[in-house]
């Protein structure tokens, strides 16, 4: 049974897609969310919507962001 919390054109699209989003590596941290995870008392909760393959995620969360 398909979980119906989510759309099942946006499952398909990301099962399709996963491998290329994960692989995707940027040029570093970018200055934007430097300046955003400045602006954070510690251990802010953040929600990360559109986050592609997860890079600012892993920096936020190594940044001590939940």
């Amino acid at each position: 049974m398909a979980d119906e919390t989510h759309d099942p054109e946006t499952l398909v699209f990301y099962d399709r897609n996963a491998v290329a989003y994960a692989g995707r590596r940027l040029p570093g941290v970018s200055q934007r969310l430097t300046d955003f995870l400045a602006a954070l008392p510690a251990g802010a909760h953040v929600l990360d919507l559109g986050c592609g393959g997860g890079q600012d995620s892993e920096v936020m969360l190594a940044r001590g962001s939940r």
